[in-house]
């Protein structure tokens, strides 16, 4: 799907700019937190089902990624609040939240906040608390430590080191490759050319402002945040593929067994990219 039917919208914050994206207008209400790293682009895979299952989709650039701005506090109290006041300046009271991979941390920040704003909560593929004990060994050495250096790498190296597309360079699979690993099931999703452009948009998106938004993500990573939802009593559905490469299974296992009533879900064939993309409409069905 051409990433160009997906505009940027761009919204006034408390003086800071927050730029999202939205799909549809219907009456199913979703909030939708991207990866890392990424952007609001990564909404596209929410589009085949916008009118089938009447969906009105918002996905909002974190502090620091596309054209939004961050100010000098937590990533995830920025985050969090920019994302609520956004939703009730359109109307919005109450929604389902849903999250893929490095977006989960801002998902469960966004509950502990409002949690009378959520309906029911869909995790795909999660990160968990890795800067906990019990999470600490299901992120890999190398994971573990590229996110500890990212902060403090100069912002304008990412676009010399990291394999970013130019406007006039097509994305290859090596551009994907460099942030997710290739199961059997991610690299045959790869195969569409479309969904090539929407990751490779979505990442120059992510390093738009030489980094700013992914340095502060992986700064909460590592903190000690947590399932904390004692204000919120609904539905909690964790996802997760059989053949992903990047965040094990078992990590989505600890997740479900932290949060109670939480339901897991493990599904077989799929990957961490394929998941959203060929499940999507499982997970959305799932009421």
């Amino acid at each position: 799907m051409p990433d160009q039917i997906i505009p940027v919208e761009v919204a006034t914050i408390n003086n800071k700019k927050i730029s999202y994206r939205r799909l549809g207008r219907g009456k199913r209400k979703i909030l939708f937190f991207h990866g890392f790293p990424g952007s609001s682009l990564q909404l596209a895979s929410f589009h085949r089902l916008v009118q089938k299952l009447d969906l009105d989709v918002i996905c909002i650039d974190r502090p620091g990624y596309n054209q939004s701005e961050a100010d000098d506090s937590n990533q995830f109290s920025q985050a969090s609040e920019a994302a609520f006041k956004l939703l009730v300046s359109l109307g919005w009271s109450k929604c389902q939240l849903v999250s893929v991979s490095g977006g989960t941390p801002f998902l469960f920040s966004f509950v502990k906040t409002y949690p009378k704003f959520v309906s029911k909560i869909d995790v795909v593929c999660g990160l968990g608390p890795v800067g906990t004990p019990e999470f600490k060994k299901y992120l890999s050495s190398k994971a573990r430590l590229g996110l500890k250096l990212l902060p403090y790498l100069p912002g304008k190296l990412f676009k010399a080191v990291l394999p970013i597309p130019s406007a006039n360079r097509t994305p290859n699979k090596n551009l994907i490759r460099y942030f997710l690993p290739a199961s059997v099931a991610d690299a045959a999703a790869m195969e569409s050319l479309a969904t090539q452009n929407i990751l490779a948009k979505a990442l120059e998106e992510a390093f738009m402002q030489n980094g700013i938004g992914p340095k502060r993500d992986a700064k909460v990573y590592l903190s000690f945040w947590n399932f904390e939802l004692s204000g919120y009593g609904g539905p909690v559905d964790i996802w997760h593929g059989d053949q992903d490469l990047i965040l094990p299974p078992e990590m989505a296992e600890q997740t479900a067994r932290s949060i109670p009533h939480a339901k897991f879900h493990l599904i077989k064939g799929e990957g961490h990219y394929s998941l959203p993309i060929n499940q999507i409409e499982a997970v959305l069905n799932n009421i």
